[in-house]
């Protein structure tokens, strides 16, 4: 588990930026992955992109609210 965290650190903006087709961004308030001022930059920096934040949330969504997860992603496609 440790390795495959690991794995994940590096400056992935380059990949986050490539394109900039519709995006859905879902962030728990709470989480300790990424940071509330890391995806609302992520937001603001990629085109497109819709940032949905959850209060007492953590990063694992479709856990901690999956009916609340769930109506952000059907809104989201809907509007599509």
């Amino acid at each position: 588990m440790v390795r495959s965290q690991e794995a994940l650190i590096g400056d992935w903006w380059p990949d986050w930026l490539a394109t900039g087709c519709p995006a859905l961004l879902l962030h728990g308030l709470d989480s300790f992955v990424l940071p509330t001022s890391m995806a609302r930059e992520m937001a603001e920096r990629r085109p497109a992109t819709t940032l949905r934040e959850f209060p007492g949330r953590g990063h694992w969504l479709h856990d901690d609210d999956p009916a609340g997860f769930a109506a952000a992603v059907r809104e989201f496609l809907t509007a599509l």
